[in-house]
């Protein structure tokens, strides 16, 4: 049996105004409760999707930089351009971007040194009609020459007994191998930083040995001009080695 009195009272019964905001509330809640996990998820999915687009995508741009820098390189579009000079005997050097240190020297025993003489100079230098001139280090207590640095106009020459160091300049870099008559040649080039009037040099450098006698060659020129400074020096390279060993017994102390 139904009692009327309750359910009409049942019926009036109502939530108060702060248990509506707070159902309210709740129901709020839940909702962006829900759409946060299913944000959540389709985020990391499209991360992965995203992922395996990159994949492919990331190798082609690998293979688009090696071969942009072998080309790049080659073509000189990042500043470091290689310079081949072709001999008529059919040889050629190359000469790659580098760079150079200064170290110390020290070699254990008295030097003494002088300029030498003109029919010196016509000893051990290649013929030309450049200025010319050359100081020799000699050991002190035997007299025997160690060193002869030589000047050819703008061009510096330097010849050194299998015993003594070459040179204080430390070549690193690129450096690239040559060979000239058979003669192995180290070679290499850098670019000076500008001077204040915003002016850079091209120097060229090349190693190598006849004999006994080790030998280090430089040119240097206007950067504008480094094609000429690059033919100027391989021409004073072959020059050098087809004169052959330089013949240091008439040079004294």
């Amino acid at each position: 049996m139904k009692n009327n009195k309750i359910i009409t009272s049942w019926d009036k019964i109502e939530p108060s105004d702060s248990a509506n905001d707070r159902m309210l509330s709740a129901i709020l809640e839940e909702n962006r409760s829900v759409h946060d996990r299913k944000d959540k998820v389709n985020y990391m999915s499209q991360r992965k999707n995203f992922k395996k687009f990159l994949i492919p995508v990331a190798a082609c741009l690998v293979a688009i930089v090696a071969v942009t820098g072998i080309v790049g390189s080659n073509m000189g579009w990042f500043g470091s351009k290689g310079y081949t000079v072709n001999l008529a005997s059919g040889d050629s050097i190359v000469y790659h971007i580098g760079r150079t240190n200064v170290a110390s020297i020290h070699v254990g025993y008295p030097v003494s040194s002088r300029e030498l003489t003109d029919a010196e100079l016509d000893s051990i230098l290649p013929e030309t009609t450049e200025r010319r001139s050359a100081i020799g280090t000699f050991r002190e207590e035997n007299g025997d020459l160690l060193q002869v640095e030589g000047k050819l106009g703008d061009a510096t020459i330097i010849f050194a007994q299998d015993n003594f160091p070459i040179s204080d300049v430390v070549l690193e870099g690129n450096e690239s191998s040559s060979s000239v008559n058979g003669i192995p040649v180290t070679t290499g080039y850098f670019i000076t930083n500008p001077n204040s009037r915003g002016e850079q040099s091209a120097i060229f450098f090349a190693s190598f040995s006849i004999g006994n006698t080790n030998v280090f060659v430089e040119c240097y020129g206007d950067k504008s001009d480094a094609d000429a400074v690059s033919q100027e020096t391989t021409d004073l390279i072959f020059s050098i080695i087809t004169k052959g060993e330089p013949d240091f017994s008439a040079i004294t102390k």
